[in-house]
C-alpha cells in the first residue's frame, strides 16, 4: 500500500510541476515520443493538425496537440514538408520525389507518381485541386486536379529550392539558393525579383498579394538577415533579425506580428511588420524547422532530434518568484531575491552536475536585455549576485518586471522580477 502511495505522490508531483512551467514559459515542450528530426508542421483547424519527419514519421492530432498519434504510411522515406488542405485531405512530400496524398486525415496514403526523383522540399495548395512543390535542381510540380498528375517546370538555373507559397492558383513565389522568384501563371514561367548568389533562404511567407517576408543567412558574411516587401515583391528590403536567428521558418498573423524559428532553437518576433525583432526563449538548442500559428497567442514550433514546442501567450514569458522543474530525477528551484528591490538582486539555484550555466536577462516582452556565461560551475547549490552596475546599463535603466532565466544542460528555469529606482 506504501508504495503504490509513493509512486501516487510522484505522479502528482510530477504533474504539477509540469504544469506550472507549462503555464510559466512562453514556449514548452510537448512530447510525442520520438526521436525524428521532425521538418513540418501544419493545421487544418483549431483541432486537427499534421507533422511529417525523418524515417517515414507522420503524426496527427485532432484534439489541438493535446495528443499526437503516430499515422503509418508503409513508406520509410524522409517528408520533408506537408500540407493540410482541409481535415481530410492532406499532401506530404519528400525525398526520392515522393508524394503522398491521404483522403481520410491520414488514416490511409497513396503515393502519387510525381515523375521525378529529385527531393522535394516544399508544398503547397490553394484549393483541394491546384497544388505546387518545389525542390532540388530548380524543379516545380504543378497540379490541377488534386494530384492525379503533375506537370515538370525548371527556373532557368539549377538550383535547390526551399520554399513555395502561392496566393491563388496562378500568383505565386519561389525562393531558394540565390533568390526569390515569381510566377503569375500558375507555376509555368518565374522571373527573378531578388537575387544574391550568397544567400540561402529557406522560407517564404506571404499574407496577402501585397505583404511578404523571407528570412536568409548570406553565406559571405553569415549575417542572419530578414527581407520584407509591401508592394507583391516588386522591391524587397533587408532587415537586420537579430544576432544568430537564421530563419529556418516564419509565420505572420496580420502586418505587424509574426515569428521566425530557426537553427540552435532560436526563436525570434516582430510587432513591426518585420523591421525590429527580438528573442524568445525556447529551452532547447535543437534547430527549429517549422513554426505555425493558430492565433495570435496559441502557436506550434518543431525540429530536430522530435522536439515539439507549443505557446499559449504568443511565446511572451509569464513568471513567479519561485519555479521548479524536473531535470535528471531532482528538482531544482530559482529563487530571487530580494523582490522587489533596487541595487543588486541575488538569485539561488542548484545544479545536479557541473554544467556551463547561461544566465539571461529579458523584459517582459521577451527581448533580451543582459546575458552572462559561466562556462563550469560545478554542480550543487549555488548563488550569484547581479549587481547594480547590471541594472544600470541602458537597456535596463527602468523601472518594471524582468524575467530571470537560468539554462543549464538543456533545462532551464526562469524567474519573474520587479526592479524599483
Amino acid at each position: 500500500m506504501m508504495k503504490w502511495l509513493k509512486i501516487f505522490l510522484i505522479v502528482v508531483i510530477v504533474i504539477n510541476i509540469t504544469s506550472v512551467l507549462k503555464s510559466q514559459q512562453g514556449w514548452f515542450v510537448r512530447n510525442i515520443f520520438t526521436n525524428a528530426d521532425l521538418n513540418c508542421i501544419d493545421f487544418a483547424g483549431l483541432d486537427t493538425g499534421f507533422i511529417c519527419g525523418s524515417g517515414g514519421k507522420i503524426f496527427r492530432t485532432i484534439n489541438s496537440g493535446n495528443s499526437w498519434l503516430e499515422m503509418s504510411t508503409g513508406i520509410s522515406d524522409e517528408y520533408l514538408s506537408l500540407f493540410a488542405v482541409n481535415n481530410s485531405l492532406i499532401f506530404a512530400a519528400g525525398i526520392n520525389g515522393r508524394i503522398l496524398k491521404s483522403t481520410n486525415s491520414g488514416i490511409n496514403w497513396n503515393v502519387l507518381n510525381s515523375g521525378t526523383l529529385n527531393i522535394l522540399r516544399c508544398v503547397d495548395f490553394t484549393d483541394s485541386l491546384n497544388g505546387k512543390i518545389c525542390g532540388d535542381s530548380g524543379i516545380v510540380l504543378v497540379t490541377d486536379n488534386s494530384g492525379s498528375s503533375w506537370q515538370i517546370y525548371y527556373i532557368n538555373l539549377p538550383l535547390q529550392l526551399n520554399a513555395i507559397e502561392f496566393i491563388n492558383p496562378f500568383t505565386g513565389w519561389i525562393a531558394g539558393y540565390g533568390g526569390i522568384l515569381k510566377s503569375t501563371n500558375g507555376g509555368v514561367n518565374w522571373h527573378y525579383q531578388y537575387q544574391d548568389g550568397y544567400l540561402v533562404i529557406n522560407d517564404i511567407f506571404f499574407l496577402d498579394e501585397n505583404f511578404g517576408w523571407s528570412g536568409y543567412y548570406d553565406n559571405s558574411t553569415f549575417g542572419p538577415e530578414n527581407l520584407r516587401t509591401t508592394d507583391a515583391g516588386l522591391s524587397w528590403i533587408n532587415y537586420d533579425a537579430g544576432e544568430n536567428s537564421y530563419s529556418r521558418s516564419m509565420y505572420f498573423i496580420d502586418e505587424s506580428k509574426g515569428w521566425s524559428s530557426g537553427y540552435y532553437g532560436n526563436i525570434t518576433v516582430t510587432t513591426d511588420g518585420g523591421v525590429n525583432w527580438t528573442i524568445q526563449n525556447s529551452a532547447t538548442v535543437q534547430n527549429l524547422n517549422s513554426i505555425y500559428f493558430i492565433d495570435s497567442l496559441t502557436g506550434w514550433i518543431v525540429g530536430d532530434g522530435g522536439i515539439v514546442l507549443k505557446t499559449t501567450t504568443g511565446g511572451v514569458i509569464t513568471s513567479t518568484n519561485t519555479v521548479q522543474s524536473i531535470a535528471t530525477g531532482i528538482v531544482q528551484k530559482l529563487i530571487c531575491y530580494p523582490n522587489p528591490f533596487n541595487g543588486s538582486l541575488i538569485i539561488r539555484y542548484s545544479l545536479p552536475y557541473a554544467s556551463q550555466v547561461n544566465l539571461r536577462i529579458y523584459d517582459i516582452v521577451g527581448k533580451l536585455v543582459y546575458e552572462k556565461i559561466y562556462l563550469n560551475q560545478t554542480e550543487g547549490f549555488r548563488e550569484e549576485e547581479l549587481g547594480s552596475e547590471i541594472w544600470n546599463e541602458s537597456l535596463i535603466h527602468s523601472s518594471g518586471i524582468y524575467l530571470i532565466s537560468i539554462e543549464a544542460g538543456g533545462y532551464f528555469l526562469t524567474g519573474r522580477v520587479v526592479l524599483i529606482k
